[in-house]
């Protein structure tokens, strides 16, 4: 079920978490409460191994987008299992790796570019990842709703509620609650919409601080009610 935590920001590390399938999004708060989406993950995901590894509490709080289920596998068990199995161990690194590379590209995307822009990203993002598909257009399979989007784009809700409404009427895209259709790929290539008076492409320095001071974890999954754990 929806907002499920699966790890909460500050805690000190108990687990990793492995999600089988659903979705999740890992959200870190500033000390004055901004909030700021890092990232979004599917099925597949590893959640939390960064705070297991370095012994240091979650720097993101891990939300279920939707059901699902997670496999939770206890700090010295995970340990024991990277040392037991080197090519393990390096999918990790390389997962880290990946991922970091992931925020410092959204990191410089939100501080860079304009707001239509900053969303466009977003949505080629996880069109990349997480998408169905049928001719020139495809769903994007993620229940995300619009605060999720600005959160994520650093921008505000009302930003995003303009942005999409000149998309539709353009016949860029379809939404509806929790869903977005992308009838128009020219999207994710980079669109830059000339709507209107934009925010400008400044942003929030307490999102940007939100990002940088987040170990994030790419994107993630899932997590609720049905969840297994490993001891």
């Amino acid at each position: 079920m929806g907002g499920h935590v699966l790890a909460a920001q500050d805690r000190d590390p108990d687990y990793v978490v492995l999600v089988e399938y659903g979705w999740v999004k890992n959200i870190h708060t500033t000390d004055q409460g901004t909030r700021a989406l890092i990232s979004i993950s599917g099925p597949g995901a590893l959640v939390g191994e960064q705070a297991v590894l370095l012994n240091t509490p979650y720097t993101t709080s891990t939300v279920a987008l939707s059901a699902g289920c997670a496999l939770f596998v206890a700090n010295d068990r995970f340990s024991r299992l990277l040392e037991e199995r080197p090519t393990l161990e390096r999918c990790v690194q390389r997962m880290i790796m990946l991922r970091s590379r992931d925020t410092e590209a959204h990191l410089a995307s939100i501080c860079a570019v304009p707001p239509e822009q900053r969303l466009s990203d977003c949505l080629r993002r996880l069109g990349q990842r997480y998408a169905r598909r049928w001719g020139g257009q495809f769903e994007l399979i993620v229940p995300i709703t619009q605060q999720d989007l600005a959160e994520w784009a650093g921008v505000s809700r009302e930003t995003v509620e303009r942005i999409l409404r000149t998309w539709r009427r353009r016949g860029l895209v379809a939404t509806y609650r929790r869903r977005v259709i992308i009838l128009n790929e020219t999207i994710l290539n980079g669109f830059r919409a000339e709507c209107g008076a934009a925010e400008g492409a400044s942003v929030d320095p307490a999102v940007v601080n939100a990002h940088q001071n987040s170990d994030a974890v790419r994107q993630i999954p899932p997590a609720d009610p049905l969840v297994k754990r490993m001891s």
